[in-house]
């Protein structure tokens, strides 16, 4: 729209121009500006009727160089200013620091851009005009109609254009203006209303709680600061906390879907957030991902889930925080001081994206992981399982079991144990765990079921070490817990120690080729 009305100013001025100049169709010259003044405007003035006293040198071509190159520079400023206003509406309408941050970069960029294009297009018309100029040619007025009258009619001052340039300028700006504060108004109201309300009715770990808690007082905090140095002594008490609580890695934590999108080479982009104004993601360009790999492999486990997903699903997930540099405790991605305060970005890679939520008991076990005790079994380390000297052969294929039925077992808890993890991640392998001891059931079966989830947990452990993540073992399958389950079941049946270590021998290498081969066949 802009630039129809800076043409349409052109278009009238030459129409009075040309009338008062005794130019033969002055409507003509007002149409041809109008449709296409950046060529009809130059040759106007370059051939335009002159009144007594004017002079024009260096030929038509020279002088139609020289009001293009004028004409070039007036269009891309008000195109500059028309550009301003519509990248600030954009970098207001983010609702995030960092993308606003990326929106202000891309703005100067195109602005760049834009500067160097004026230039190109003026200094090759400049010089195009040198050597078109004739300075022989020198043209004085009164000329053409305007000589053959006495009393020609007065000038009309190009004063009048530049006016017209500058009240087109103005309007760019105010209209601008207007979209920028209706883009900061929408953009002030998302953050608030992205995370759902249901999360407070929802148990969290208690690590998530914790960390939450932390960031949260710094926010309320930072918003009642009246400086940065104030800011500055919150960030470094935040982070501080942080640190004393947090590990790398985190399982199951609760949030709700904020953004999934993908860069432009098609890897996922995933943001969490999992309260007010804090959230998890990953980054969003390959550049800044560099060393992290935090955007999501098309094809993974976690980018088909997250893929399925949509803004505003609560969901569970597991990954693992980087540690931050310059003071930060975790890598962040706000460009400053006080958005790392009042709205944090934490950096996360996602290893597992779940729609189904944790209960409230599976939160409890996680919260507070205790051994489980079977009944009518004292829990005792391994080395010491008491030994009856009758009872190894049988023990060898397990009590009341067949050696068919051994092997059916063992491939239902390999894959029992897969498809609770898939389901319900670390969590789900705890809880299919000690509701198996809980029961009256065959604990033999537990005993493999605890072998394929400690595979699993294994698993992970080692997938996020190949790709430089330190993530710990989870310490529900920890040798500390894990022995004394299984040397509880050995010792209720009555198996001496070197039975035992036979059994497992073969058992071991036996769980873990299936637990594999089902991973292996169902991804």
């Amino acid at each position: 729209m802009w630039f129809f009305l800076l043409w349409l100013g052109f278009a009238v001025w030459v129409f009075f121009d040309a009338k008062k100049r005794c130019m033969k169709n002055p409507a003509l010259e007002a149409v041809g500006v109008l449709g296409l003044g950046i060529i009809f405007l130059p040759l106007y003035f370059a051939k335009r009727n002159l009144y007594k006293g004017e002079v024009r040198e260096g030929g038509m071509a020279w002088n139609a160089v020289k009001v293009f190159a004028l004409y070039w520079t007036i269009t891309m400023f008000v195109a500059s200013l028309a550009g301003l206003g519509a990248a600030s509406q954009t970098v207001v309408e983010q609702t995030s620091e960092a993308a606003q941050a990326g929106a202000a970069v891309g703005t100067m960029l195109g602005m760049g851009l834009m500067i160097g294009l004026w230039f190109v297009v003026l200094a090759g018309t400049l010089v195009i005009g040198l050597f078109l100029k004739k300075s022989s040619m020198v043209e004085n007025g009164p000329t053409g109609g305007l000589a053959e009258q006495e009393n020609p009619p007065k000038k009309l001052g190009v004063a009048l254009l530049v006016v017209w340039v500058v009240i087109s300028s103005m309007a760019v700006l105010v209209a601008s203006g207007k979209d920028g504060g209706k883009g900061e108004k929408s953009s002030g109201n998302t953050p608030k209303t992205s995370v759902s309300t249901s999360a407070a009715s929802e148990p969290l770990p208690a690590l998530e709680a914790r960390f939450i808690e932390i960031v949260s007082a710094a926010q309320g905090e930072s918003r009642r600061a009246e400086n940065d140095m104030q800011r500055g002594g919150i960030k470094a008490r935040r982070d501080k906390a942080l640190c004393g609580v947090m590990t790398s890695a985190v399982t199951d934590w609760i949030g709700t879907i904020e953004e999934v999108s993908s860069n432009s080479d098609g890897k996922g982009v995933l943001e969490i957030a999992i309260a007010e104004d804090i959230k998890i993601k990953t980054w969003n360009n390959a550049l800044s991902d560099v060393g992290s790999n935090t955007l999501i492999e098309p094809g993974s486990p976690v980018f088909d889930a997250a893929s399925a997903m949509k803004r505003g699903q609560r969901v569970a997930f597991s990954g693992v925080f980087f540690r931050g540099s310059q003071g930060d405790c975790l890598q962040e991605a706000s460009m400053s001081l006080r958005g790392k305060l009042e709205e944090p970005e934490f950096i996360f890679r996602f290893l597992r994206v779940s729609a189904n939520i944790p209960t409230q008991q599976q939160v409890t076990q996680q919260n507070a992981v205790q051994p489980v005790v079977v009944p009518h079994a004292a829990p005792v380390q391994r080395q010491e399982v008491v030994s009856t000297p009758n009872d190894s052969k049988q023990a060898l294929v397990a009590p009341k079991d067949k050696e068919r039925i051994v092997k059916k077992n063992l491939i239902k808890a390999a894959k029992t144990a897969v498809a609770a993890y898939k389901e319900d991640g670390m969590l789900g392998l705890i809880a299919k765990t000690q509701e198996c001891y809980s029961d009256n059931g065959n604990k033999f079966y537990c005993v493999y079921l605890d072998f394929a989830s400690k595979h699993i947990d294994l698993i992970m452990v080692n997938e996020a070490a190949r790709q430089g993540v330190s993530l710990p073992k989870t310490k529900f399958f920890d040798d500390e817990l894990f022995w004394p389950r299984i040397a509880a079941v050995f010792e209720g049946a009555n198996m001496s120690r070197e039975a035992g270590d036979a059994y497992l021998h073969s058992l071991i290498p036996a769980i873990n080729k299936l637990v594999n081969e089902v991973i292996f066949r169902e991804g």
